[in-house]
């Protein structure tokens, strides 16, 4: 019993892999919520390593286009980021697997590192959704971003 048990999961849980969306268009809501491993900050191009938290909500407003917000915690610094983003997806120009998706784009914010000055970055990431809903993600640019996605 216990085989058919076990075997019935994994067959649902290799469907449930296989029908994950890590960009669905226009619509699509992720949260990514994870480490920031390095920033680059352009108000004073300081190339710095530093510790943080980092959680970005991305909403689908065409088939490729993406945009949200993010807040970055630098834990060494005890300093905030502030941004809106907007991301280009390529999944359907590169005809990538539904559950793999690629994309870049720009972000604008508040950083009170240096006095609420505006920062400004650019990031390229990607994501790889194991589950309808939970996935793994990085990005690199100004920022250096890895951790959880969940598709909401």
């Amino acid at each position: 019993m216990k085989k058919i048990l076990f075997s019935i999961i994994l067959l649902l849980s290799i469907n449930t892999i296989s029908n994950a969306q890590a960009w669905d268009g226009k619509g699509d809501t992720k949260i990514n919520v994870g480490y920031e491993f390095y920033s680059y900050y352009s108000v004073n191009a300081i190339d710095d390593t530093r510790n943080g938290v980092s959680t970005s909500i991305d909403y689908g407003i065409a088939e490729n286009f993406s945009i949200g917000t993010g807040v970055n915690y630098n834990i060494k610094y005890e300093n905030f980021y502030f941004n809106l983003r907007s991301d280009y997806h390529f999944q359907n120009l590169f005809e990538l697997s539904s559950n793999f998706d690629v994309y870049a784009g720009a972000d604008i914010g508040l950083n009170s590192y240096y006095s609420n000055t505006f920062d400004f970055g650019l990031h390229v990431g990607t994501r790889f959704m194991f589950t309808d809903v939970v996935g793994i993600y990085l990005e690199i640019g100004n920022r250096g971003n890895v951790g959880l996605s969940y598709n909401f």
